[in-house]
This record gives C-alpha cells, sequence and structure tokens, in this order.
C-alpha cells in the first residue's frame, strides 16, 4: 500500500523537483515536506495536501488514491466477511 508520503515523493521525482522546490512552489516550510515525505507526519492537514496537489499539478486525490482505495477495499472486506460469517 503506497502512503501520502510515497505518493508525493514519487510524484515529485517525476518532474525533476528537489523537496526545496517542491516546499517553495507550494509555499509550505521546507521541514514541514521532508517531515511528510519521511513518514514523521502521516496526517497533513487539508490546507498542506490541497498545497503540494496543486503545486505538483495533481488533484488531492491523486495524492490520497491508493491510500483511499485501499482503506475502502479493507472497509468492504471487514463488512462483507461480517456479513458472510453471520449467515
Amino acid at each position: 500500500m503506497a502512503t501520502i508520503s510515497e505518493n508525493i515523493k514519487r510524484m515529485r521525482a517525476k518532474q525533476g523537483l528537489t523537496q526545496d522546490d517542491l516546499a517553495k512552489k507550494a509555499s509550505i516550510k521546507y521541514s514541514t515536506l521532508t517531515k511528510i515525505e519521511v513518514g514523521i507526519v502521516t496526517k497533513p492537514s487539508v490546507q498542506t495536501i490541497q498545497k503540494i496537489a496543486k503545486s505538483l499539478g495533481v488533484s488531492m486525490e491523486d495524492l490520497l488514491d491508493i491510500v483511499i482505495n485501499n482503506s475502502l477495499s479493507i472497509l468492504w472486506n471487514k463488512k462483507f466477511s461480517r456479513n458472510y460469517n453471520s449467515q
């Protein structure tokens, strides 16, 4: 499962941006971006995600897509197995 930090790193690298480049472009602190990318901050604010997404030219959903899809899959599987086991 990819995390938001992995998605940001991958998209940033794909565009040839350094962490400093992206932090400046997104108008966020360099330390904030590095903490997100190394996983110290695992739940950045919506505003921060929005700034990063805009700077990368992607939607917030693109940054969160794998995380959201995986969470929905887990919830679906839990509900399905609960319903299935109760029959």
